[in-house]
């Protein structure tokens, strides 16, 4: 029996998703958008693409358009190059407008970049980043070899806070695998990684957000300044093998994300949050502005914020442990972040009381921008 409701578009009529990573974004009250892959029924290769499900038409049955996929040529490519999209991205999504990260070949790229483009079947891409093109604010040629699959997209659909990287220096970082979670997933980890895993970290990389409307790409943070080191979190996550469907899940393995979230209001300027490793610790902190900008201010740093200080209900002379961001979670000046904390007795370190939770507030702005600052003044 077939759905065709559920067929991938775009494809033989009746072929269905195997599975779909990452998490679907929302848009419009009436559109889920989100990343798909499947079986080629023609020649049994598997391929990815983008997609979107418009919830509200709907006679005789809901509709669901293809973006992009891996029959799609990348557009921003010299000319002539027929190099199709090898990998995509879960897409994020506002005010009708998807953006995505594909590229030809996801652990090593040589094409691709950001896209944005409207919900609508098959539309035109439009660059937002290319891999190759100049990095903003670094010397001439020093030009982007990798973006982030996290993408962050202000509610009006008009800028979006993207993560990338340039340059061929790189430092190790050793990877230990995890200690707590699900015990399958760890005895698999200690079985790949005995010793742990040793990765290779770009030295250079960055947070960067384009504003559409001018066209502009600002550098809003980089490492080896302001005592950042790295953007980069790790964490081992996945299918074990021999267990489940194979199409279900991508197999266990390290991943790499870099997260941040971004607020555009109408009254201020753009402000953006993300997660670091700074002055020998981690946090989020937050940029307030693009072509002006002011000094990191600190949300939360690991071992150094008193938990009393994000919640009054942490244990007293507890520290935070841990801090994390989502992309979708900072709108119209409001941070939503997710807080551990830890406290432990001096005396006897294997006494310790926990404490965790979701936290958000408002983000008040520092500085009232003079039109023209933020290079469109109507929306600053």
């Amino acid at each position: 029996m077939t759905f065709p409701w559920f067929s991938v578009p775009g494809t033989v009529f009746g072929t269905r998703f195997d599975q779909f990573p990452g998490s679907p974004a929302a848009s419009n009250g009436r559109y889920i958008v989100f990343k798909g892959n499947y079986t080629d029924l023609v020649d049994g290769l598997g391929r990815t693409g983008i997609y979107f499900r418009d919830v509200v038409s709907g006679a005789p049955e809901p509709f669901t358009g293809l973006i992009a996929n891996s029959d799609f040529v990348i557009p921003n490519q010299p000319a002539g190059g027929m190099v199709e999209f090898g990998s995509t991205a879960p897409p994020s999504a506002a005010n009708g407008w998807i953006f995505f990260t594909g590229l030809d070949i996801e652990e090593a790229p040589t094409l691709g970049g950001i896209y944005r483009a409207p919900i609508s079947p098959t539309p035109t891409l439009q660059v937002i980043a290319g891999i190759g093109e100049q990095v903003p604010g670094e010397a001439p040629g020093n030009t982007f070899n990798a973006f982030g699959e996290a993408l962050s997209v202000s509610s009006d659909g008009m800028r979006v806070l993207f993560w990338g990287a340039w340059g061929s220096a790189t430092f190790e970082k050793l990877l230990l695998c995890p200690t707590d979670g699900r015990p399958e997933i760890i005895a698999f980890c200690n079985e790949q990684h005995p010793t742990g895993f040793v990765l290779e970290v770009p030295v250079n990389q960055g947070f960067f957000v384009h504003d559409v409307p001018s066209g502009t790409t600002y550098s809003i943070a980089r490492t080896l300044r302001e005592g950042i080191t790295d953007f980069l979190f790790h964490n081992f996550s996945g299918r074990i093998p021999e267990t489940g469907d194979a199409g279900e899940e991508e197999l266990a393995r390290w991943r790499s994300s870099a997260t941040g979230g971004l607020s555009t209001s109408a009254n201020g300027p753009s402000m953006a949050a993300f997660k670091a490793s700074r002055n020998a610790t981690s946090g989020i902190y937050l940029r307030e502005g693009l072509a002006f900008q002011l000094p990191l201010r600190t949300i939360a740093e690991v071992d150094v914020t008193l938990g009393t200080d994000i919640d009054p209900a942490a244990p007293v002379d507890s520290l935070v442990s841990e801090v994390a961001i989502e992309r979708d979670g900072f709108r119209n000046d409001r941070l939503a972040i997710s807080v551990g904390m830890l406290f432990e007795d001096p005396l006897d370190p294997e006494e310790s009381e926990g404490w965790a939770g979701i936290y958000h507030a408002e983000m008040f702005i520092d500085l009232v921008f003079q039109d023209g600052f933020e290079g469109n003044p109507a929306r600053r």
